[in-house]
Parts: structure tokens; C-alpha cells; sequence
């Protein structure tokens, strides 16, 4: 059996901005996962919470199929990126039974933002991989991954994948999805994933010495991909001042960056700030609501203990960050946030993903 685990992210800035081709953000990826186990068996199947009962997946002529799916989703795009792979590379076929497992969300099945189909196609690539005996390293598996999610969601800016493939801190920046699409029905997933991808950068960064990630959850889950598309859809009205927003964006993510990789606690802290105020810019120029009034409480009460806060990903609900240093009183703090109806998630970074191979 082969079991692999890949941990859930969240945004820390550049939300927005990412999802256009070379945006870029600063992500890290936290301390709850998807499992993946992979095991031969006497016939393809699947199983996850996802679905209502087991199912069998096969290989037809246009690639995977998952029977008794009501759509397309990336557990079934991952296959069909690996089961290429491994076709190009001319490895057998292999009958495999699949579980997919999942605390990325609450035991009530209440939804934190965390990031879960990125995790769940990292960790189902790399379980398939692994069981085809393919060799990835971290740009192919990230590669491979990127695929499996755009095929489904070419929207995404693919932050949460990356964080799900490399763990810790993190900056990213994201390529063109529908030109590495294109690329794939051009020339093959074996040949798109060795290419150049202009503008893809995923580079590990250091652990902020001094500041502690403080996470809380508003109770209110936010649908991405929606906000994401209306987004979009408003972009025509002032082009200029989208324009300006991606550059400043970009902008104070570069400084967060160089003040993570200096461990500069009060440049990160500046940074911290400065997204926050951007994103309400944003909110005003697009008409979505980002900060929500349980956002801005999050943040307010953080920032009244000394710590820079803001919104963590798309807003409209789901979480808020706090980067704490050592003289906030970091109990206190979560005291404030539980009396204000915000739940404080015991979450730690964690720094990358792994694999395990045992006998059945």
C-alpha cells in the first residue's frame, strides 16, 4: 500500500491579483491534510467522502472515467494526468483501489477555506505516481497537479497547489492555465510538463523567526471559485484601475517576500497591512464583498493586541490571519476572537508533504 498526505494552505497576500497570469502571492501551507492510499485490487475503485458510495474508475479512449461521477471533477482529471504519464512512459497498467480522506474541513463538515481539492490532487498524483514507480520532483508534481486542476477550474491561479506541493512558506507566481492547456493537447502531458512555463515560479521561503500565524474562522464559508468569477466579470468597467491594483499588489507582495527572506519583522508586519488595505481598494473597485463584518472584527482585534491582520484568500467569510509577534498576548487574543464569535483553528505550518510504502 501506498499512503500520501498533502497539507491545505492558506493566502497570506496577493489574493486576486494571482488568479492573472504572472501574479503573484505568498501563501503557506498549515497542519491539515488530505490522505491518499493507493493499493493493487481486483478492480478500479474509488472511494471518498466525496462521493456517496464507492465507485470504479476506467480507462477509456479519451482518457479516465469515473462512473457514476455527476461531473467532471480533479480527482478524476488527476488520474487522467498520471495514467498519461505513465502510458508515455510505458509503464504497465495497474488495478488499483483509491481512498481519499479528508480534515482539511471540521468534523461537522463545516468548511474552512483551507484548500481542498488543491490537496486532494497533490496527494493523488503523487500516490499514483508513486504506484507507477514515476519519479517526481517538486516542479514535475507540481506540474502534473496544475494540470489535473486547471482542466477543471481554469480560473484558479493554482497558489493552493503549489503550497500543497511544496509545504512552508511559500512564493508564487502563476502561469497562463489556458496556455499550459493548450500545451498538454499539443503536445502531451510527458512533453508539457518538461517545457518552460513561462511566468510559473514556486520558491520555498523561510519561517518568520519572530511572528507567530494566528488563524480564526468567521463560521461563514466562502465559495472562490464564485467570488473569483464575479471578479472577473467586473474587470471591463475600469481597466486602468484593475491595472493599478495588480501592480501594487504585486508590489507588496515582492516586499513581504524580501522581508520574509530577511526575517524583518517589522517590514512583514508593514506588508501584512498594506495587502489588507489593498484588498478593501479592490473590494470597492469590483463591488465584491472581501471583508465582511466578522472579517473586520478578525482583523481589528488583532490589530488592537499588536498584531497585523488581515483576510486570508478569497473573503466573502471562511478565515483571517494574524501575524503575532512576541509581545502579543497571543491567549488574549484568541479570547477576544471566541467572545466575538470567531473560532481560533489550532493551526501550525508544516513544512512539506511525504509518502509511505508498506505491504498490504
Amino acid at each position: 500500500m501506498i499512503e500520501t498526505r498533502a497539507p491545505g494552505k492558506l493566502f497570506v497576500a496577493g489574493e486576486y491579483a494571482v488568479v492573472e497570469p504572472g501574479g503573484s502571492a505568498v501563501l503557506v501551507a498549515v497542519d491539515r491534510f488530505v490522505r491518499v492510499r493507493v493499493r493493487d485490487a481486483a478492480a478500479n475503485t474509488l472511494r471518498s467522502d466525496h462521493y456517496t458510495e464507492p465507485l470504479t474508475w476506467r480507462r477509456d479512449g479519451e482518457g479516465v472515467a469515473i462512473d457514476g461521477a455527476r461531473e467532471p471533477d480533479v480527482v478524476g482529471a488527476a488520474l487522467d494526468v498520471v495514467e498519461a504519464l505513465a502510458a508515455a512512459s510505458g509503464r504497465p497498467e495497474l488495478t488499483l483501489d483509491i481512498a481519499v480522506e479528508s480534515d482539511l474541513d471540521h468534523v461537522d463538515g463545516a468548511k474552512f477555506g483551507l484548500g481542498s481539492s488543491g490537496a486532494v490532487v497533490v496527494a493523488l498524483v503523487h500516490a499514483l505516481a508513486t504506484a507507477h514507480d514515476l519519479p517526481l520532483d517538486d516542479q514535475t508534481l507540481l506540474r502534473l497537479a496544475l494540470l489535473a486542476t486547471w482542466r477543471i477550474n481554469p480560473s484558479g491561479s493554482g497558489g493552493d497547489v503549489a503550497a500543497s506541493t511544496l509545504g512552508g512558506w511559500l512564493a508564487y507566481r502563476s502561469a497562463d492555465a489556458a496556455a499550459a492547456l493548450a500545451l498538454r493537447d499539443r503536445v502531451g502531458v510527458a512533453a508539457a510538463v518538461a517545457e518552460p512555463w513561462p511566468g510559473l515560479l514556486a520558491e520555498p521561503l523561510p519561517t518568520p523567526g519572530a511572528l507567530a500565524l494566528l488563524v480564526g474562522w468567521t463560521g461563514s464559508p466562502a465559495s472562490t471559485a464564485a467570488l473569483v468569477e464575479r471578479s472577473r466579470r467586473s474587470r471591463a468597467a475600469s481597466d486602468a484601475d484593475f491595472r493599478s491594483f495588480f501592480a501594487a499588489s504585486d508590489a507588496t507582495v515582492a516586499s513581504l517576500a524580501d522581508a520574509i527572506r530577511a526575517d524583518d519583522t517589522a517590514r512583514i508586519e508593514t506588508a501584512i497591512r498594506s495587502a489588507r488595505a489593498g484588498l478593501g481598494r479592490y473590494a470597492a473597485l469590483s463591488g465584491i464583498e472581501i471583508e465582511t463584518p466578522a472579517l473586520t472584527a478578525l482583523c481589528d482585534l488583532a490589530e488592537a493586541r499588536g498584531a497585523a491582520a488581515k483576510s486570508s484568500g478569497a473573503g466573502g467569510g471562511d478565515c483571517g490571519i494574524a501575524l503575532a509577534g512576541p509581545d502579543v498576548d497571543r491567549a488574549a487574543l484568541a479570547a477576544d476572537w471566541s467572545a466575538g464569535g470567531i473560532r481560533p483553528l489550532d493551526l501550525a505550518v508544516v513544512t512539506r508533504p511525504d509518502t509511505t510504502r508498506s505491504t498490504p
